[in-house]
């Protein structure tokens, strides 16, 4: 198929670029009124846009092997180990054909230690190095704690499940903090809160103690020192010092009451973050950008702005177009009228200086710019936590941006998994077999079938947990999990849902009698794909 304007058109750059929490609802394609976007919406205009694409799972650990690697979120065991062992990522596929590769990870998700580096000649982690011990402490140890309290595991095999897992992380924080600390001396970056907040050296030296006591005696350390420290975040859990006391909740009372006052009217605080905001990463973008200019490049970075609500470069200050933005936000009701309007509006503005450098450097013709979200986020009430399948935790937009590009809008059932395949056939790259997803520029069956999965909240625990899988085929969607273990998740119902009739999700018609027969196809293959992955991992069903 013909997609380029001119048939000597030529893609010799990519840039990715993945905002974190992107909804297809928030872009005027998908329906929404307001311009909030104006940067991601005229390349959805203008370009490849796939307005029924899925994200596999929910959240962002779940939901990014696919974006990278085109394998369902529960293959080569699972999401627990990021892309480790995947067979193949979309970096070292465009390093095969001679791109110069490089990453931006702004999440301890995305980091080194769940091999997101693969395929990348330079990369960079852009984040708070405490977000690695606070994926620890809230959602590995407690959850393998409950399950000893519970007698469902012994005190050996918890301490031996958190104590390896404690000594890969102790020496990636370890890692961690020299790494950091060691650029912000080179001047490799510049200070920001998010990087450079801690005392590296103390750390290091505190790190290094714990250390020594963990191998002196694996059980004491876990089943007393660490338990009785496990509530503190990271710099209280290393320093053991209560930050903020009884005193100082007092004395900082009736401040927050006037800061939640000045919020109504569109001004932002903001003390801590997670991960350097969107200015930040466009410096650095725009600066690789200039110097790779003369070769080759493939770059990819995640944009966390959005899902921390990040709205402004600095601690205090009005977001972007507060006029257009902050007052229909005061009196609007609508759910989309959130905060996410000014970091998206924020992140959409530093988007548009990273086209803008692009043209500068007379780069853009040869680029293909693609943009996507990871997931939505679920406002179900029963479905709060981490492993949704709703539309409204997993719709997401896939944009293909390239001024030569014919303007196309894809309404065909797609996923994320489908980035890979697609990146690779509009620079005219060979398929890769390693890759599960197709390229949406081909023909794309309206029945094709569409897998999400996931173990639901905490870790990917095939052992203990139940597999959740939805199956989108044309118009219909099942949300189904494994009855062996109705205890495992937060919801144990099932769902069937006609996606044309209800876009939002809020008639359930799985005990309908009128779908029998849809319910019985689409449990068919839901139950194939759980025998599947229950066959490979050797943890059958109950």
């Amino acid at each position: 198929m013909d997609v380029f304007k001119n048939n000597g058109s030529k893609i010799h750059n990519v840039v990715f670029i993945v905002v974190d929490m992107l909804r297809v609802c928030y872009l005027k394609k998908g329906g929404n009124k307001l311009n909030i976007c104006p940067t991601i919406n005229s390349m959805a205009e203008n370009g490849i846009i796939c307005l029924n694409a899925h994200s596999n799972s929910f959240p962002t650990q779940f939901s990014y092997p696919s974006i990278l690697t085109s394998t369902l979120p529960l293959d080569n065991g699972g999401y627990d180990n990021g892309i480790i062992h995947r067979p193949l990522t979309i970096a070292e596929a465009l390093r095969d054909l001679g791109l110069y590769t490089i990453g931006y990870a702004s999440t301890a998700w995305l980091g080194n230690f769940y091999g997101y580096n693969r395929g990348f000649k330079e990369f960079y982690e852009l984040f708070d190095p405490g977000n690695l011990w606070g994926n620890y402490a809230d959602i590995y140890y407690e959850y393998y704690y409950g399950l000893m309290e519970k007698k469902i595991i012994s005190d050996e095999e918890f301490v031996k499940i958190t104590g390896d897992l404690f000594e890969r992380t102790l020496k990636e924080l370890l890692r961690l903090c020299r790494q950091t600390e060691k650029q912000f001396v080179d001047a490799v970056f510049e200070y920001d809160i998010a990087l450079h907040r801690h005392n590296f050296a103390l750390y290091l030296e505190i790190l290094n103690r714990m250390y020594s006591q963990f191998r002196q005696d694996r059980k004491k350390f876990l089943l007393e020192f660490l338990r009785s420290h496990l509530e503190l975040n990271f710099k209280m859990f290393l320093t053991n010092e209560k930050e903020e006391s009884d005193i100082k909740d007092i004395t900082t009372f009736f401040p927050r009451i006037v800061r939640r006052i000045i919020r109504c009217f569109g001004v932002r605080f903001r003390s801590y973050r997670q991960a350097v905001p969107a200015t930040y990463l466009r410096k650095l973008i725009n600066r690789k950008i200039s110097d790779n200019k003369s070769t080759k490049f493939f770059l990819w970075s995640h944009f966390m702005d959005v899902h921390d609500h990040v709205s402004m470069p600095g601690e205090v200050g009005f977001p972007p177009n507060l006029l257009t933005l902050g007052l229909r936000r005061i009196f609007s009701n609508n759910a989309i009228a959130r905060k996410e309007m000014y970091s998206l509006r924020y992140t959409d503005n530093e988007i548009a200086n990273v086209v803008n450098r692009l043209k500068d450097e007379n780069l853009l013709d040869s680029t293909l710019i693609v943009i996507c979200g990871d997931h939505g986020i679920s406002d179900k009430a029963y479905e709060l936590k981490a492993g949704s399948l709703f539309d409204e935790a997993t719709r997401v937009p896939m944009i293909f941006y390239n001024p030569n590009l014919k303007p196309r809008t894809i309404s065909a059932p797609c996923s994320l998994l489908d980035i890979g395949p697609t990146i690779l056939s509009l620079i005219d790259a060979p398929a890769r077999s390693e890759f599960k997803g197709q390229s949406v520029i081909g023909d794309l069956a309206n029945d094709r079938i569409i897998y999400l999965e996931s173990l639901g909240p905490g870790p990917g625990d095939l052992r203990y947990k139940a597999i959740k899988i939805a199956v989108v085929k044309g118009r219909h969607k099942l949300i189904w999990r494994e009855k062996e273990y109705e205890d495992s998740c937060s919801a144990g119902t099932n769902y069937l849902f006609d996606l044309i009739d209800d876009p939002n999700e809020q008639k359930n018609l799985y005990n309908d009698g009128n779908y029998k027969s849809i319910v019985s196809e689409l449990e068919k293959i839901a139950s194939e794909r759980c025998s599947k992955l229950r066959n490979e991992s050797g943890f059958i069903s109950k």
